[in-house]
Order: C-alpha cells, then structure tokens, then sequence
C-alpha cells in the first residue's frame, strides 16, 4: 500500500517522536566522535528547539502515512528563519518503508514548502558518518560547502 504525504502543524510533533528516537540512535551509531551526544539528546529537548524555531520563523511539519491512516512511517521537518533562510531540519522514513521513493517525497513537499516562502538559501546538514544520505541530497541540487569541525 502507497504511502501518503501530508502537512501538520507544529503542535503536532509528537506524532514524529518514536521516530526521530530513531533517527537519534541511528545518528549515535553512526557518529564517529559524538555518538555520547546523540545518547544524550532527549526528544523534550528537541521538540523544545523546534518549537522555538516554530515561534522564531516557520516550521513545516510533513508526515508519511499509510492510506488507512495509522502511525507515521516517515516525517521531514522544515523551518525558515527570521532571515529567511530555510533549512531541512530533519528527515527520517523507517527502514520497513525504506525503497518506495518516501524520502523523495518528504522531500520534495518541505522543499515546495520551502519555495512558497521564498526561502533562501536552503540548508541541510548531515551527521557526519551519515554520509550515504548525500545521494539523497545530491538528486534535489544540494551540494556540500563547508565542513564545520567541533572540538570535544
């Protein structure tokens, strides 16, 4: 069964919740040397930031759903700042709805999103490890600029 993409408002967030905890670990698995961060992170504290960034701009909340309703199975999440410069905040599908093009999706209607507020320029970052995700990227004009370096 199709899944479907929708819009929802902010106040809706934790519908993505067991999600991005997901997105989360698999960040901590993936980080090379800032996997104790992601451990770390909480969704209170997350869903805290993106609400800010909600109050602070605007936030575009897509959903994948099956057609019968139901959890989501995938989410992206967009916001533009006062400066109007948009950034894909996060994007995760599951990996038992991996293959069926919902990533492209999710995609695609943050980025519509995105041009409807003439935002730019358009940002996204990707944890480092992360770094098969960048095909992904690459397909809809993003390319890599500039590497920030933290020290631990």
């Amino acid at each position: 069964m199709a899944a479907l993409i929708t819009q929802a408002p902010p106040e809706s967030l934790n519908l993505i919740r067991t999600l991005w905890e997901d997105l989360n670990e698999h960040h901590r698995d993936v980080s090379i040397h800032f996997s104790p961060d992601f451990a770390a992170n909480s969704w209170q504290r997350r869903q805290s930031q993106l609400l800010q960034l909600a109050e602070q701009g605007e936030l575009g909340l897509f959903l994948a759903r099956e057609q019968d309703g139901g959890e989501p199975c995938g989410y992206c999440v967009a916001t533009v700042d006062a400066g109007n410069t948009g950034e894909i905040q996060s994007i995760f599908v599951l990996p038992s709805h991996r293959g069926q093009g919902l990533g492209e999706k999710l995609l695609q209607a943050a980025l519509a999103w995105l041009d409807t507020l003439n935002a730019h320029p358009i940002t996204i970052g990707v944890v480092h490890g992360n770094e098969r995700a960048w095909a992904l990227y690459e397909r809809f004009g993003f390319k890599p600029r500039l590497t920030t370096l933290y020290k631990k």
